[in-house]
């Protein structure tokens, strides 16, 4: 074989080589900023969880792993589009990524898509393989709630709750889904619980427990709930409300 035909041959087996090293370098750099940017996301670091899952997207854009947890970064900072983007290329590069589809369901829900949303979520929810089933089952819930759907959102929340009892995203849709319904005598107690448990839906809770005992007479309840509200939220998003019903109460 003439030798410039063999440096050929060994130039060619050089670059491949070295491509392939580069290519796995940078798999192993994209995981590295992966895990940081998890972490950082985790400890509500949102700035620097982006900065980390940026640049592990620009390393390894083909990983639907690090699209969704980018989308998570998106996400918590109300950059719905962008998160909607990148969960959509999580599922584009891995159809069966059942998390990412859950999440894109939550992602409508903020932009107030809900059909959309709710078809997201079916697969999840028919997905029996699926570990945590309560989060789908609460984002179809909440989807429901928010069409004014209380019936259907009272029913998938409490599939949610029968997943796992304390999950308070599902025990809120829950007793709010009650109180639509006019169902005050269950609502109360219901929102009595996520009061007692859950620290993110407190205030609703507090507002909503309080004109379900009004409803059913008991004013003192009503007035106490309402009362621990205002103390609590001052400048809540119920503030007023609870006033003006503390003063008819009175």
């Amino acid at each position: 074989m003439p030798i410039f035909r063999i440096l050929f041959l060994s130039l060619i087996c050089i670059l491949f080589i070295g491509c392939a090293t580069s290519q796995g370098e940078k798999k192993n750099i994209a995981d590295l900023h992966l895990r940081m940017g998890t972490s950082y996301l985790q400890q509500g670091n949102y700035p620097q969880a982006l900065k980390e899952l940026l640049e592990a997207v620009e390393l390894d854009p083909k990983s639907p792993v690090i699209h969704n947890n980018l989308a998570l970064a998106y996400f918590v900072r109300d950059k719905f589009t962008e998160a909607e983007s990148h969960l959509k290329t999580a599922i584009d590069l891995d159809s069966k990524y059942t998390d990412a589809r859950n999440n894109l369901g939550r992602v409508y829900i903020s932009m107030k898509l809900y059909d959309q949303a709710i078809a997201e979520l079916t697969p999840v929810i028919n997905d029996l393989t699926y570990p945590t089933p309560e989060k789908a089952h609460a984002n179809m819930a909440m989807a429901y709630y928010k069409k004014g759907e209380f019936l259907k959102a009272r029913d998938t929340a409490l599939l949610s709750l029968k997943s796992e009892k304390t999950f308070c995203p599902a025990q809120i849709v829950y007793g709010l889904s009650l109180f639509f319904l006019e169902d005050y005598k269950k609502a109360g107690p219901s929102l009595e619980k996520t009061v007692n448990q859950c620290d993110k839906e407190k205030e609703e809770a507090l507002y909503y427990s309080g004109l379900s005992y009004f409803k059913i007479g008991s004013k003192a309840k009503a007035e106490a709930r309402l009362q621990e509200m205002v103390h609590l939220y001052p400048e809540g998003e119920y503030a007023e409300k609870a006033k003006t019903m503390i003063g008819i109460i009175k």
